[in-house]
């Protein structure tokens, strides 16, 4: 099953190519914290967006909510869920 996972990781990534060049293995070089919480706002642990880079020409572009929702449930803040 891992495996299986790990050779669709590969699939997936040697499929996204970059906007610029074309060049595949257009991949997240980093993941930026601070998605908003859903009740006061404040910035959380939880992803807030991906920062895609070209190996090849350094094309970047960053996706706001990866995880497809622009807010955080309230239990995942530290204000409001010390």
């Amino acid at each position: 099953t891992v495996i299986a996972q790990a050779t669709q990781n590969l699939l997936q990534k040697l499929r996204q190519t970059c906007p610029s060049c074309g060049t595949p293995g257009f991949d997240v070089v980093e993941r930026m914290a601070g998605l908003p919480c859903a009740w006061c706002q404040m910035p959380t642990a939880l992803v807030r967006s991906h920062r895609y880079q070209c190996k090849k020409c350094g094309f970047q572009q960053e996706t706001l909510y990866p995880n497809g929702s622009p807010t955080a449930d309230p239990s995942q803040c530290a204000h409001c869920n010390p």
